[in-house]
């Protein structure tokens, strides 16, 4: 597995465990700030880990200009406002 399908493949893991699990549904409320999204220690990436994540999750921030998905590393969506809490 090369470097860059092994962070795609971490990218699209928490993705599916964040959908799976439910941890981003106040991603999913428009109209309210950036989410907050609990990881487990296992499944957390790096901070320099690109992850995909719904556009609703920077909340009111987001515009129509932007796509859909976003893939960002994950210190890219702290710095956006996106809160993650690694448990």
């Amino acid at each position: 597995m090369t470097h860059m399908s092994m962070h795609r493949s971490i990218a699209l893991l928490a993705t599916a465990g964040l959908i799976a699990t439910g941890s981003a549904s106040s991603a999913f409320a428009r109209g309210k700030g950036p989410a907050k999204i609990t990881l487990s220690a296992k499944t957390a990436p790096d901070p320099t880990s690109r992850m995909c994540m719904p556009k609703t999750t920077l909340g009111n921030t987001a515009t129509r200009e932007m796509p859909d998905t976003i893939c960002q590393t994950r210190a890219e969506w702290e710095t956006a406002g996106v809160t993650f809490v690694i448990k």
